[in-house]
């Protein structure tokens, strides 16, 4: 039984270090995403400019809101996973 339950307990682990893992990359892609529409030098941009980059800002957002759902859609099937490894547990 104690075997069982430590092996669910290190997936749990894994599967919690995974996502701390997604979520990391995430924040780092998002940042550097705003970082390349940021103006370093604080100068106001042409208008011309802003215009060029809203097209792209509203892609970029359409794919940070893509890999938030994929992102949820791995977390759900890692708790599905979970439930079935938990259950198995309940069986031994």
């Amino acid at each position: 039984m104690r075997v069982c339950i430590t092996a669910v307990e290190n997936r749990t682990a894994d599967i919690i270090q995974e996502t701390r893992k997604i979520h990391i990359r995430k924040k780092n892609d998002s940042s550097r995403s705003q970082n390349q529409f940021s103006n370093p030098d604080g100068l106001k941009q042409q208008p011309v400019a802003q215009t060029h980059a809203q097209p792209q800002i509203h892609t970029n957002l359409e794919t940070q809101l893509k890999a938030s759902r994929d992102v949820a859609m791995a977390m759900a099937a890692k708790a599905k996973l979970l439930l079935r490894e938990l259950k198995t547990v309940k069986a031994c």
